[in-house]
């Protein structure tokens, strides 16, 4: 009959850019022509041109074919990360084309508290109910599979997590109770552990301590690994990354740091280590395109200069020489070493590594490593069999390694590297407590002062933004992650 007008877009199939669409009016070609001239004048001639030449030459049919099989892949993906994200139950649809999926999850997740959630964790969704008119689909969100990359697949892992919360609302209690819980753990043994480390520096080479204190401790988590019978195989690939995380995060950061500590004092290099939080927020969004919150960056800033402020009487007696910029370089490539082991944890966990198996493995390499720098320098391989330097190692190995490491890691993967890396900001703040009963130390305005700046700067950097109810149907807002 001729009432039937096809129309569509290539800013979906070739580049959003280009904006040109086509009609095939028909009979009602002039009324058309019209309401275009009346609506918008004109559209640029050379977009139309470029599209009319892609056309002409075949390349439209090729990009199409090739396009296509991305897409498929893409969403093949999509897919499976939402099956082992999201809670049990969820279904997912399988297009014959293009890049959309429609995800509908158990009754009793609501998509729009979902949108909500996600956009606070820098990921915007399409809450299902914003597709019906009468308030359907509450439970369904649309998601784009347009493009497909290590944050996607974070994103859509915190989307299960976030979704799973719903279902059981004691699990958030929960979660945070475990949050704390690493958190606590975390600070209260490494922020002791200064004390195992001085009976360790002296009659053995550092690296050696080092590979001592890793390989007990390696040694300890597969005793525990093969009594829990936890899989311990891994690809190749796998095994590659956890070697990474041990040769950055239980081996060349430790020795430069122990090199550092000959040069600079301890006050100097406990400042220099506090930029991990910086470094963790920036490595995060440059190798995991994680977001970085405002917040937690002024928080660390407001932390760093609350440390300096702890050790100001100590920093203003340092003579900034050769050797003490010597001293603050190794630090702060130590620092930077312990940032990409970190990134790589957080990268591993969320390959659904599991943190004890890859310790062990991860521990074991650095291990390794510090045996060959040692073999490599030359040094000489001793032990010292006194009690001091015994004990003081199997704390490292047991507390300091086995339980501090266990927890920091896994806080790295369930609040991210940068929020974790906050707790290094309180590291000193235990040891000075302790040193105040141990070694009478005593207290400055100036360092009551600094503490009081890390508390804020932790609470600034650990609060959960508040979230306010939306006033009107959500839209997608631009965010770190579409999906």
């Amino acid at each position: 009959t001729g009432n039937v007008l096809l129309c569509s877009s290539f800013s979906k199939t070739v580049a959003p850019g280009y904006r040109v669409g086509w009609i095939a009016a028909g009979r009602y070609q002039k009324q058309i022509e019209r309401g275009k001239m009346l609506g918008s004048v004109a559209c640029a001639s050379p977009p139309q041109l470029a599209i009319a030449e892609f056309l002409a030459n075949g390349g439209y049919d090729h990009h199409l074919r090739s396009i296509r099989r991305v897409y498929a892949r893409q969403a093949a993906q999509m897919g499976d990360a939402i099956g082992r994200a999201f809670p049990e139950g969820t279904r997912v649809s399988r297009p014959q084309g293009g890049f959309v999926l429609w995800v509908e999850m158990p009754e009793g997740v609501d998509s729009i508290l979902l949108y909500k959630k996600a956009k606070s964790h820098g990921v915007a969704i399409a809450p299902g109910s914003i597709f019906s008119v009468d308030g359907k689909y509450r439970n369904c969100i649309r998601l784009n599979a347009a493009s497909w990359a290590p944050a996607v697949e974070v994103a859509i892992d915190t989307l299960g997590k976030l979704a799973a919360e719903q279902l059981n609302p004691s699990s958030r209690y929960l979660s945070f109770m475990a949050n704390l819980l690493f958190y606590t753990v975390t600070i209260l043994i490494w922020g002791s552990t200064w004390l195992g480390i001085k009976f360790q520096l002296g009659n053995v080479e550092p690296a050696l301590s080092v590979a001592y204190r890793f390989a007990l401790a390696a040694l300890i988590l597969f005793v525990w690994c093969l009594f829990r019978r936890l899989p311990m195989r891994f690809s190749k690939g796998d095994h590659l990354y956890i070697a990474m995380q041990g040769v950055f995060l239980f081996a060349f950061n430790y020795l430069l740091f122990y090199l550092a500590e000959l040069q600079i004092t301890s006050g100097l290099a406990a400042v220099v280590f506090s930029t991990i939080v910086v470094m963790n927020l920036l490595n995060g969004r440059l190798f995991l395109g994680t977001t970085i919150e405002l917040k937690v960056l002024f928080g660390g800033a407001l932390g760093m200069f609350g440390l300096v402020l702890l050790f100001w009487p100590e920093m203003a007696a340092v003579n900034f020489s050769g050797p003490v910029i010597v001293g603050m370089l190794l630090s702060f490539a130590a620092t930077y070493l312990a940032s990409l082991g970190n990134i790589i944890s957080a990268r591993n966990q969320h390959r659904k590594l599991p943190v004890v198996q890859t310790n062990a493995y991860g521990m074991a390499y650095g291990s390794l490593c510090m045996v060959l720098v040692v073999m490599v320098s030359g040094a000489p391989i001793t032990i010292d069999l006194t009690a001091p330097y015994l004990l003081s190692l199997a704390y490292l190995a047991l507390f300091g390694s086995v339980i501090a490491f266990g927890c920091y890691l896994s806080l790295v993967g369930r609040i991210g590297p940068g929020r974790a890396a906050y707790a290094t900001l309180l590291f000193p703040v235990v040891a000075l407590a302790l040193s105040t009963i141990w070694e009478d130390y005593h207290w400055s305005l100036s360092g009551v002062c600094g503490i009081l700046l890390i508390l804020c700067g932790n609470y600034l950097a650990l609060a959960k933004k508040k979230m306010y109810p939306l006033r009107e149907s959500p839209q997608l807002t631009k965010a770190s992650v579409d999906v």
